[in-house]
């Protein structure tokens, strides 16, 4: 299967002393961590010249069908596996712009639902008990050398290159191993259509101008996103992700401040502590003259952490946890982002952080946190040491 995700909340053991930075005296004698007590002098961000983008355009869409055909090895076949062939159809998958993270070289990337029409329950149902539709994600990378096809057949999983698209056709073979250890040969072959549809989509680069209905800062600079690899010391890349008034919001809109970005399920216990506290840290921080805005990338549920939540559990969370902060309906982004950051192997624990200076550039990442009196102590630390 392909969703195998190290899913548990994270342990509650404290990151070690090098994700820490400590508090203590700077060059300048000024003591880091305290309130001097002295009013703040204001310090709101001006926006910069923003890059608007090319406005919206027609939307593309892929329809088509593909046919894998299964050729078991003589063990299973003794076993009583039966060599056999199924069919999913591909109706109308649109073009999404606000997902490039789960396949940063395609040209065009296409969700939508996926339904095998022939061999669901003679066939499949050998090697999987997966439902006959499903989410599935498809791209297409065009380059001087041809057109790659890429895919994933889970809802917001990051895709992966599989063969070319030539004159609409494609085609690919691979190999799977049983739960039981017996091999399984793939080979899949398809026709598929590029379209254009009469609904349209954002251009990806571009900043928002109009205000947002929840008035959330708009700060973006827009352009490309140079990266969607999350690193220490480089700008953390873009997100367009649903807040609770139902509109997409723009990660880089909270720049000009500290940015706490948390990726939370609603069922883990330490993310819901984290957030009882996040209001009462980002105050803690005001007193101290530092302008900190913390940012929730919620997704369905611990078993589900590259699915959205719904509109409901996602205002549910908000009323909960009393929150003045934007809690962001996450589709996939912290598990393609901050899961290969924090655990090259795979999997993510949650809650995973990630905080960004004033100018996106990412200057903390753990996953997990310690004693519950101190969950922000190392966050408040690595923000208090780049000061």
């Amino acid at each position: 299967m392909v969703l195998l995700l190290l899913l548990a909340c994270a342990s509650l053991q404290p990151a070690g002393d090098s994700a820490t930075p400590p508090v203590g005296d700077d060059d300048t004698g000024r003591e880091t961590g305290r309130d001097t007590g002295e009013d703040c002098a204001s310090s709101e961000p001006e926006p910069g010249t923003k890059d608007t983008g090319d406005g919206p355009r027609a939307a593309r869409s892929i329809t088509g069908s593909i046919t894998w055909t299964i050729d078991f090895d003589l063990p299973a076949e003794e076993a009583g596996y039966v060599d056999c062939s199924y069919q999913r159809d591909y109706a109308d998958l649109v073009e999404r712009t606000d997902l490039g993270y789960l396949c940063p070289s395609c040209t065009l990337l296409a969700q939508g639902s996926a339904t095998m029409t022939l061999g669901h329950d003679d066939c499949y149902s050998q090697i999987d008990d997966g439902a006959a539709t499903r989410v599935e994600q498809l791209g297409l990378a065009e380059s001087d050398d041809g057109t790659s096809f890429w895919r994933s057949g889970s809802e917001n999983l990051t895709l992966g290159e599989v063969g070319v698209l030539e004159d609409g056709a494609v085609g690919w073979a691979d190999t799977l191993t049983l739960d039981d250890g017996r091999s399984v040969g793939l080979t899949a072959f398809g026709m598929l259509i590029v379209g254009e549809l009469a609904s349209t989509v954002d251009d990806p680069e571009g900043a928002r101008t109009e205000p947002y209905a929840c008035d959330w800062p708009q700060f973006s600079p827009g352009g490309p996103v140079a990266s969607y690899e999350a690193t220490l010391g480089e700008v953390f890349p873009n997100a367009r992700l649903r807040d609770v008034c139902g509109e997409r919001m723009d990660l880089w809109d909270l720049r000009g401040r500290y940015v706490v970005v948390d990726a939370s399920s609603p069922n883990c216990g330490p993310c819901q502590i984290m957030a009882s506290m996040a209001e009462e840290f980002k105050a803690t921080m005001a007193a101290q003259c530092v302008e900190v805005e913390l940012v929730t990338l919620l997704n369905a549920g611990l078993a589900e952490v590259n699915k959205a939540p719904d509109d409901l559990s996602l205002r549910e969370w908000v009323q909960t946890f009393q929150l003045d902060s934007p809690v962001l309906a996450d589709e996939g982004f912290a598990y393609a982002v901050l899961a290969p950051a924090l655990n090259p192997d795979g999997g993510i624990s949650l809650p995973s952080i990630a905080v960004l200076d004033p100018d996106g550039r990412m200057i903390y990442l753990d996953s997990g946190f310690g004693e519950v009196s101190g969950y922000f102590d190392p966050i408040e630390a690595a923000i208090l040491a780049d000061l």
